[in-house]
């Protein structure tokens, strides 16, 4: 991680307008859906699915402990153990290079912003990822917020991946078998008491970073590009992830 100015300023010196980037895109908005169990490749669901969700709320990040949206489930909902200890991965962060993912956490006293592409934080071993709880646990990082934010380009230059609704919460794989027909989806997977994974990480699943969960999947939010275009596996859609 690298630690960054306070929030408020860094997102003063990337605010854009949303929108206006979706409308020089081909039918551009970001849907988002989450999800509490594994779901089977090519016959799954998710359990909400918002539509258009940036331009419905006017949003340039999605906040995954406040989702402006009743039916949506938030990640402290779904971990509703405060001493329940897991791990924030990325699946299919190549895919979509526009994403940056926003943390904060208390550790040793002290609080933590960081804001970093997601396709730097994929590089990292599980091993090595920060083990967070909602109590602030022993020897954990009490997460106190988790965003995704869009960097300003992030459509306009294939910093986000387009696809369709029904394959990506049918799982429908991608063109190289990804989860969720390529959509970006961060996880959050269980750690046992004693600092041991309860998971299981099936990297063939993931474009970047180790892999997709098969086993201890606790929560995931998924966001994707929803286009009038094909979907990711099909033929017709060229996409190729842009450079940030």
């Amino acid at each position: 991680f690298r630690k960054i100015p306070p929030l408020r300023n860094w997102r003063q010196r990337h605010r854009f307008s949303i929108r206006s980037c979706f409308r020089r895109t081909r039918g551009g908005h970001l849907d988002l859906d989450t999800a509490t169990s594994i779901s089977k490749l090519g016959k799954g669901d998710t359990d909400a699915h918002t539509h258009d969700i940036t331009g419905k709320y006017g949003l340039s990040a999605v906040n995954f402990l406040a989702i402006p949206e009743s039916k949506q489930i938030e990640l402290d909902e779904a971990v509703r153990n405060l001493s329940q200890r897991f791990k924030l991965v990325v699946v299919n962060g190549s895919l979509s290079p526009g994403m940056i993912l926003q943390l904060d956490y208390v550790k040793d006293g002290k609080s933590y912003s960081i804001a970093e592409p997601v396709t730097e934080y994929d590089n990292r071993k599980t091993s090595e990822l920060e083990t967070f709880t909602f109590g602030g646990a022993m020897d954990t990082a009490k997460l106190t917020g988790v965003k995704i934010v869009m960097a300003p380009s992030a459509l306009s230059k294939s910093g986000v991946i387009p696809s369709n609704t029904g394959d990506v919460r049918d799982n429908t794989p991608g063109k190289e078998g990804e989860w969720r027909n390529g959509a970006f989806t961060l996880q959050a997977v269980a750690v046992n008491s004693n600092g041991t994974d309860a998971f299981t990480l099936n990297q063939s699943l993931s474009n970047g970073g180790e892999g997709a969960a098969s086993s201890g999947l606790l929560w995931e939010g998924i966001l994707f590009w929803h286009w009038k275009g094909p979907s990711y596996h099909e033929r017709g859609n060229d996409y190729k992830p842009g450079k940030f």
